[in-house]
């Protein structure tokens, strides 16, 4: 049973992990691009818009793309409940997504001098509060594969699709005008995003028109209202987990300039490695999660989470050592002398995700056995620790300070949930009674 359970797993998630490793080498070959072009302050730049259009998405979506797969999970190959499911999220993302532009917009001013230190990024400020709302809508489309089964298309679209075809423009544009210009790559990222929102669109549209559906409708449905109650948690957890991942890009951007951001942002490149497999491992066993959590089989919960831990193991720590023992060689086959200077940093950044990646699929976990609620408490302790030592370290350390405070953050808040899966979501205990 535990043979074959680890072989299901490895065989199930092998194809995400491929597609996200081919999403993430996109990833670093545009910040690669952008770095060696425009400089370290003008990967800064992309870093922080890049921040606001994912932070303004995922309050956006209202949780409704996590909840997504627990949704269709739960309303089954029903036509008429998965296309009522869909449009009305759509519509609800549409409206909070201009809410939060039109709160960009107007802030646009305070963002540009504050994180930016130039008003010049108001007008590109602006753009990415208008490019919310395709970005909020491409991760909700995107969930409803996940949520069928469909981990491939899912994985294709959420980790590979945006970044490859972005890269794509970037070549173009590199053709015509035979360097990367700055402003046109903001540009050029907004517009990949809208583009790719529409892609997605007319593809689900055609899967679910393709998709055996049966016409049943006596599945439950508790409507809007009850969705968003219970997806709320979801966005809080992760709005939250996000804000303290990545506050330390706009902390540095106050504190000190972009061009410290852009080498940040650039040495956490590398921690993408830690995210292949565990991204893939999450994409591959939240609906199984969620169905063992359905039918009360403890046993295979805590199966599927202790064989996930297993294999993070044993395929990440030769990349942590690589990380740990040679990042100026790593750094100066890659990026240039101008981040050698602050290649200690990636020991510690290492150390604190390859921590968060030996903790297991712990926020799906939370996500998946109705305890979204208890994860938000976990998320907003974790967002004051990492905030409050992000700025106390970074104001006295600068970035290596930067990166100790992300460390520390990654290993308490993950084991802090693996204590809680343990104790009280049944995984290494006896089922309850």
């Amino acid at each position: 049973m535990k043979i074959s359970l680890l072989k299901n797993i490895l065989k199930g998630s092998i194809d995400v992990f491929i597609i996200k490793m081919f999403g993430a080498v996109a990833v670093f070959i545009l910040m690669l691009s952008i770095s060696k072009s425009a400089g370290p302050a003008a990967l800064g730049k992309f870093q922080l818009l890049s921040k606001i259009v994912l932070i303004g998405s995922i309050v956006s979506t209202l949780g409704l793309d996590i909840f997504a797969v627990r949704k269709v999970s739960e309303i089954g190959d029903s036509r008429v409940l998965s296309t009522r499911f869909v449009n009305r999220s759509v519509y609800v993302i549409f409206g909070t997504s201009i809410f939060i532009a039109l709160f960009i917009f107007l802030l646009r001013g305070f963002i540009a001098e504050t994180f930016f230190k130039t008003s010049e990024m108001e007008i590109y400020i602006a753009f990415a509060g208008v490019t919310i709302f395709f970005y909020a809508g491409y991760s909700f489309l995107c969930q409803i594969f996940r949520g069928y089964g469909s981990v491939r298309v899912f994985a294709f679209f959420r980790y590979s699709w945006l970044h490859i075809f972005f890269i794509s423009l970037l070549g173009i544009l590199y053709l015509i005008k035979g360097n990367l210009v700055e402003n046109y790559i903001y540009i050029l990222y907004f517009s990949g995003i809208a583009l790719s929102f529409f892609s997605i669109l007319v593809f689900l549209k055609r899967y679910l028109k393709r998709k055996d559906f049966s016409e049943k409708t006596d599945v439950p449905d508790p409507g809007l209202k009850s969705d968003v109650f219970k997806s709320l948690p979801m966005m809080f957890s992760s709005s939250l987990s996000f804000f303290t991942a990545y506050t330390n890009v706009f902390i540095i951007g106050y504190f000190l300039s972009t061009y410290y951001v852009g080498i940040f942002s650039g040495i956490l490149q590398f921690m993408m490695f830690f995210s292949f497999i565990s991204v893939a491992l999450a994409a591959y066993t939240s609906p199984m999660l969620a169905k063992s959590h359905i039918k009360k089989d403890f046993k295979m919960l805590r199966s599927l989470y202790l064989h996930s831990i297993l294999i993070s193991g044993l395929i990440l720590t030769p990349v942590f050592l690589g990380l740990v023992f040679f990042p100026e060689f790593i750094l100066e086959i890659t990026f240039g002398d101008k981040y050698i200077l602050y290649s200690s940093i990636m020991p510690i950044l290492a150390l604190g995700y390859f921590i968060n990646a030996l903790s297991g699929p712990v926020i799906t976990m939370m996500n998946m056995t109705d305890n979204q609620s208890k994860l938000v408490l976990f998320s907003i302790l974790n967002f004051v620790l990492g905030s409050t030592l992000t700025v106390v370290l970074t104001w006295k350390y600068s970035i290596t300070g930067a990166a100790v405070a992300s460390c520390t953050t990654n290993i308490v808040f993950r084991l802090s949930l693996m204590y809680f899966i343990t104790k009280h979501v049944a995984v290494v205990k006896k089922d309850p009674v």
